[in-house]
């Protein structure tokens, strides 16, 4: 397959084993392809990688500091490691893409388009096959394409040859590195491993770098990093619709929705059809802690980054809180230059303090993720200094930052290098008085990528239009016939913090009914481990609460612990939960489904239950 588009196979193909090699020889478009198709786009698609040599390996030499977790504690290579700013040349080699989900097929999209030839894998034996997904088979058939060599799903035999025969590997966020053959592999040495993020964002950086910016003399793009246990989302959604408000074009996705993959691939096409600037003006990166985990992460840039929250989440991932901080932290390693700028929750919003009783537990995180960016073997680590990396320091609670005043509501901004400034928020429509401060963070991050390009009442402005993120305390739209009740959609609160923050500011909270429930999390306080007593002062301030899912009647435990009153109802399935919830819900009141939980006991995901909430919320049948 690869001599039909002209490719010489790599080292590694060419040991690849009689089955596999088989197993090649089959595009999923079938037949030969007409190397004159998209000439333009594959030639730029080639030129784009050429900037850096690659080179093999992983950075693994770090200073380990207050606990941060580093590569070397899985990986001990000896390998030359990967230039930082490198781009990849992927052409005529084989991409590993572990983990077949939104992401994954995203990533094994842009390997294809940039002729790699693409092996996917997944634990999970129905996770769809790359060969039968049309986006794949649409990219693929491209000229000068690589192709899908297989989908290994489940732990069978080729699921071991794949990781060993691979010449790159990337991760989608679900894949722990704790993964046994994600573990060899590091071990290894001899393969580049990523992140989906930074595969995306080495592909994106060299393609505006090269072509946009060289070729063309068009301005960078502001790129925007937003992480965090809760407000990430929301934040994210805030500032890109305040930067669109300006007039200006943002990519808003990452973590959330958009693959950042696609939005590289957006450039590529751009670039191939040379046009004059990049198809976005900023953009706007919600990542998660799982991405921020994974190789790659210091080769990320941004010009703004920000922590919104930190309180315990994905403790069965990380094991402890200073791990979860430290690798949050990562985000401001990612800041280089002057005037870029790292927002940090103040510290008696962080729920967490270190074992010697420091509690700014996010700026310690901050400086110790600088040091492990900056004594690694990265040759452009080299040749910077400490000042140049990690950003001016702004607060999410204290200036220089944002200080939302609530009763008023406005809110106040500084700017490490400005004076203060007020907007006002008092036309913000979207429910829940957190949003206020998620509209203040944005505001902030927005004027910090550029005060001239996004002016203060240009963004007030555009507060009034702000509409909150699906299933983030979203209003469900009913039939115009429907009854006085207000369903509220707050699905996206996966965790105990998220629907606290949900439910202490919802107005109508005197007559709304709660549902709580799903996969509650663990590693956390209350007899059952899963923290939900932390609800119960919120919950008093509403007319009562079911419970439902896998954990419902811990969550009811942990609530009566705390001093809450029963519960309305216990539940076996969501559908339950609203039935009940209905019968007991006042008119004039409200249903809010705020779970606090996972929701993989019941749904595919959280948009998943968000939908069917709303489905039921409008008496549908069939969901």
């Amino acid at each position: 397959h690869g001599d039909a588009a002209g490719r010489s196979p790599s080292p590694r193909r060419a040991r690849m084993s009689q089955t596999a090699a088989r197993a090649c020889t089959t595009p999923v478009s079938g037949g030969l392809r007409d190397v004159s198709r998209h000439a333009a786009r594959r030639q730029l698609a080639s030129r784009v990688p050429s900037r850096l040599t690659r080179r093999r390996g992983v950075c693994t030499r770090t200073t380990r500091v207050r606990g941060a977790p580093t590569l070397a504690s899985v990986a001990k290579s000896k390998a030359e490691p990967v230039a930082e700013t490198s781009s990849l040349d992927v052409r005529g080699k084989t991409v590993l893409v572990v983990g077949l989900g939104k992401s994954g097929v995203a990533a094994a999209c842009l390997a294809l388009e940039l002729g790699a030839d693409v092996v996917g894998a997944d634990a999970n034996v129905k996770a769809g096959r790359l060969e039968k997904n049309a986006e794949i088979k649409k990219v693929a058939s491209a000229a000068n394409a690589g192709v899908v060599v297989r989908t290994d799903l489940g732990a069978h035999e080729n699921f071991e040859t794949s990781f060993a025969e691979a010449d790159i590997i990337v991760l989608s966020p679900g894949v722990p590195l704790t993964t046994p053959q994600v573990a060899a592999a590091l071990k290894r040495g001899e393969q580049e491993v990523f992140s989906e993020l930074a595969f995306a964002a080495k592909i994106l950086y060299a393609t505006e770098a090269d072509f946009f910016v060289k070729e063309k003399g068009a301005t960078p793009t502001k790129k925007l990093a937003v992480t965090g246990t809760n407000g990430k989302s929301t934040t994210c959604s805030f500032a890109a619709q305040l930067i669109n408000a300006c007039g200006k074009r943002a990519f808003v996705g990452g973590n959330l929705g958009t693959p950042l993959s696609l939005c590289a691939l957006e450039f590529l096409g751009a670039a191939a059809a040379r046009e004059n600037a990049p198809p976005y003006d900023a953009l706007v990166i919600e990542i998660s802690s799982y991405q921020l985990e994974h190789p790659g992460w210091r080769s990320l840039r941004f010009d703004a980054a920000c922590v919104t929250t930190l309180s315990p989440d994905h403790l069965e991932r990380h094991g402890d809180m200073a791990t979860y901080a430290a690798v949050k932290a990562r985000v401001f390693a990612a800041l280089r230059g002057f005037k870029k700028l790292a927002v940090v929750p103040v510290a008696e919003d962080v729920l967490f303090e270190t074992e010697d009783g420091e509690d700014d537990v996010v700026f310690l995180a901050r400086r110790d993720a600088i040091v492990d960016a900056m004594t690694t073997d990265s040759p452009e680590s080299r040749t910077e200094t400490f000042e140049h990396v990690g950003g001016d320091v702004a607060r999410v609670g204290a200036l220089p930052g944002v200080v939302v005043d609530h009763a008023n509501r406005r809110a106040t901004i500084r700017l490490p290098f400005a004076k203060p400034e007020t907007i006002d928020l008092s036309t913000l429509r979207t429910a829940g008085k957190h949003n206020f401060t998620n509209a203040g963070v944005a505001a902030l991050l927005v004027r910090g990528l550029d005060a001239d390009a996004f002016p203060l009442q240009t963004l007030e402005a555009g507060i009034a239009a702000l509409e909150a993120p699906p299933h983030r305390m979203q209003r469900v739209d009913l039939p115009a016939k429907s009854d006085d009740i207000e369903w509220i959609d707050d699905s996206k609160a996966t965790n105990v913090e998220s629907a606290r923050a949900g439910l202490a500011g919802y107005a109508r909270s005197g007559k709304s009914v709660v549902l709580l429930g799903g996969q509650a999390k663990g590693g956390m306080d209350g007899p059952r481990g899963i923290g939900f007593g932390v609800l119960a002062d919120a919950l008093a301030k509403h007319a009562g609460y079911v419970v439902f899912g896998a954990s419902g009647e811990d969550i009811a435990e942990e609530l009566a612990a705390a001093g809450a009153a029963p519960p309305l109802a216990v539940a076996r399935t969501m559908r339950d939960a609203v039935a009940a919830a209905r019968k007991t819900v006042e008119d004039g009141g409200a249903i809010v489904l705020s779970p606090g939980c996972a929701s993989f006991d019941e749904f595919e995901n959280f948009e998943h239950r968000g939908r069917v909430f709303a489905a039921l919320a409008r008496g549908e049948e069939g969901v």
